[in-house]
């Protein structure tokens, strides 16, 4: 769990030594909630100007790379909630809760379907959407 702004929050099920170590081929949590709010910052910005401007040939490749809204959560027109990455050694996926202001991150190996990790981040959204609700600023 991190802020958008790449602050992270809380985070589960990693050993720090074996992240630590030289030859780790996974990065830290603290270096994923970085990058990660990065790149959910310039799909936002790409999103938003896809549906913007309906002409742009661009708009494609950038909402193919998305969930626009299966996960029932309420948003602004052309927010997204979703994003799937598929990665080296694994697959990565983002999604937005309370309205974006924060970020639920979750990384599995390459042996777990993309799917099967779409549908558990999505439910563990679900509870911590409802959670998080009752913070100020949610």
């Amino acid at each position: 769990l991190m802020s958008r702004h790449g602050a992270l929050l809380g985070s589960s099920g990693f050993d720090a030594v074996e992240f630590e170590a030289p030859d780790a081929v996974h990065p830290s949590p603290k270096v994923m909630s970085a990058i990660v709010s990065n790149i959910w910052a310039e799909y936002a910005v790409g999103n938003a100007a896809a549906h913007d401007n309906t002409n742009n040939s661009d708009g494609g490749v950038v909402s193919a790379a998305m969930d626009d809204g299966a996960s029932g959560e309420e948003g602004a027109a052309g927010s997204f909630q979703t994003l799937l990455l598929e990665l080296q050694h694994g697959h990565l996926a983002v999604v937005g809760i309370c309205g974006g202001d924060y970020l639920l991150c979750a990384y599995a190996d390459d042996k777990l379907q993309p799917g099967l990790l779409r549908i558990k981040i999505g439910s563990l959204a679900g509870y911590l959407n409802e959670s998080l609700r009752h913070l100020p600023r949610c």
